[in-house]
């Protein structure tokens, strides 16, 4: 085709595959998200793309699928497998997210608890319709949303479900056979039947190695991976169907209600049960990074939203043979350049400190991830992963080292001279392990973030915060000035500002409103001078003050020095 003055006219197919790659990053969805409900239009329009002439597919494929979503599935893994074998779309998945929900054995061989579990979410179904239509009554029928009916029949809906489960569970007679109940029964129990299918197409799947192994050779075909995710989502949420606009969907639809009653479980939801099962969907956290680098493939980025929380620890281990299993697992994270340990959400589980032989083993896993010469970011948030005490008890008096997890001698064999990011929340450390840590990390910090974090032992902060203002503001470090954040830091010269015990409650009242505070420590309020003095350590920390405020403090009748 050529334009009135006779030159060649340029056409979208003309253009240069980096003006083309530029045009199509538009489509391109956050690539921390997987794809979903969110970016299906971007998606679909990538598609067409692809299909209009090989230049677009290809500058298009590889921005298809930036996140690439595993479950502990066949049907994820044939996905995968499909996906990855195409090298324009392999190109440029960058993240990997394993969804590490799980069908527990123990559920699937048990109907009572498998049906006590499912009542479980029926009843917080009935609740939330309860709490829309509490009040129904005194609000006239021309302000009404209109849904409240509609809200009030399937509440019913869920009461008669709840009371034919229960009595199907427990070989009752409960009420009179009617469509109604032998629907609902008959809901259940297919339903059950599937989820055992599916329990046991998982557990093969992990016990016979098939999940891990090709996972790691489809990741090994995925050349620009940044980042490996383990992630503690189930499939379906039943909190989706919590809210107002999905309050009725389950009762009218066994469809999807079914979907709810066969979807594996979050590691949360299974460790808050009366009995806690085996979770073996834990050996992931090794035996992925470990069969990657079997591979030969690298793990640059980790990041888990879920450890472990009251029990399964021991899964964490990487063989039985504790030295060899450590090995091998710090071989393959030492190209590991960022850490994120953090879940989005906490859950109050957990009301004392692990065992020892369970803090035995998460040390271990700790320690070889932080192992890694490479590393340049540290985000550990050990309080939103419950990796503490959750005893309001124990919190009712404020801030104390008591209430942190030990991970210090995780922290004391730091060696990262390229590290440019800390962030560690709810951890306890000694004194020396502190200093030791600090002196770990080279001289490229950009960001120190302290929060919750406490010196045991009689020990004191005001030395390790003397090494770590001679690393950030030493000559060789980075032009760009380092941020330096803490707060609600405890032990050493911090002791020495605290406030006096708050008056106590009943335990009842302390679980309570420990609950209410999403967790948080329900001691006396910081005082100004606690909120002070974690200010001036860090303008100290990053050079903006000459004197460190901690010196001259005294702490167990010793001086900092």
């Amino acid at each position: 085709m050529y334009s009135q003055s006779g030159a060649p006219r340029l056409n979208a197919a003309d253009l240069p595959e980096d003006i083309l790659r530029c045009i199509f990053d538009y489509f391109v969805g956050h690539p921390n998200h997987p794809v979903g409900p969110r970016c299906d239009d971007d998606f679909r329009t990538l598609q067409t793309l692809r299909s209009v002439c090989r230049s677009f597919c290809n500058v298009a494929s590889p921005l298809l699928i930036p996140t690439l979503r595993a479950s502990i599935s066949p049907e994820s893994l044939r996905r995968i497998e499909h996906v990855t074998k195409s090298p324009l779309i392999a190109a440029g998945i960058r993240t990997i997210q394993i969804s590490t929900a799980y069908r527990p054995k123990e559920l699937a061989e048990d109907v009572k608890a498998y049906t006590d579990l499912q009542r479980k979410a029926l009843r917080s179904l009935e609740r939330a319709c309860d709490w829309y239509t509490e009040f129904m009554d005194e609000i006239p029928k021309d302000e009404r949303n209109g849904d409240e009916d509609e809200i009030l029949k399937a509440m019913h809906i869920y009461f008669e479900m709840d009371w034919a489960w229960r009595a199907w569970a427990q070989n009752e007679d409960g009420d009179p056979p009617s469509d109604n109940r032998d629907r609902h029964i008959a809901l259940l129990s297919e339903s059950f039947d599937e989820y055992r299918r599916l329990q046991r197409e998982q557990e093969r799947l992990l016990m016979d190695g098939t999940f891990v192994a090709t996972l790691a050779a489809c990741i090994s075909r995925l050349p620009s991976l940044r980042r490996v995710c383990f992630l503690d989502q189930a499939d379906v949420n039943p909190d989706d169907f919590s809210q107002r606009d999905n309050l009725t969907v389950l009762a009218n639809d066994h469809a999807k209600f079914r979907q709810l009653l066969v979807a594996p479980h979050t590691w949360a939801a299974l460790e808050d049960l009366d009995h806690p099962p085996d979770i073996p969907a834990v050996k992931l956290l090794w035996q992925l990074p470990m069969a990657m680098h079997a591979n030969g493939t690298p793990v640059p980025a980790i990041s888990i939203s879920r450890m472990p929380i009251l029990s399964n620890f021991n899964y964490l281990c990487a063989t039985s043979n504790d030295s060899d299993g450590w090995s091998a697992l710090t071989a393959a994270f030492s190209t590991v350049e960022s850490i994120h340990l953090s879940a989005g959400n906490h859950v109050v589980i957990r009301k004392e400190h692990m065992s020892p032989e369970a803090q035995s083993h998460f040390a271990g896993y700790l320690s070889a991830l932080l192992s890694s010469p490479l590393l340049q970011s540290i985000h550990i948030d050990l309080y939103s992963l419950q990796i503490n005490t959750g005893n309001p008890i124990a919190h009712r008096d404020g801030l104390n080292t008591q209430m942190f997890n030990p991970i210090g001698p995780a922290f004391a064999k730091l060696r990262s001279p390229d590290l440019r990011e800390l962030i560690l929340n709810g951890a306890s450390l000694t004194q020396d392990e502190l200093e030791r840590c600090f002196r770990g990390v080279g001289t490229k910090l950009q960001r120190i973030h302290v929060s919750a974090a406490g010196v045991s032992g009689g020990g004191g902060w005001a030395h390790a915060l003397d090494i770590l203002r001679g690393k950030v503001t030493d000559s060789s470090s980075s032009s760009k000035k380092c941020s330096v954040y803490f707060s609600r830091l405890c032990g050493g010269g911090f002791e020495k500002l605290k406030a006096p015990p708050r008056q106590r409650g009943t335990e009842q009242e302390e679980r309570l409103a420990y609950a209410l505070s999403w967790g948080e420590p329900q001691g006396p309020a910081e005082k100004q001078e606690e909120r002070d003095l974690w200010a001036a350590a860090g303008r100290y920390v990053a050079g903006e003050e000459e004197v460190n405020p901690l010196v001259g403090l005294e702490v167990g009748g010793k001086r900092e020095v």
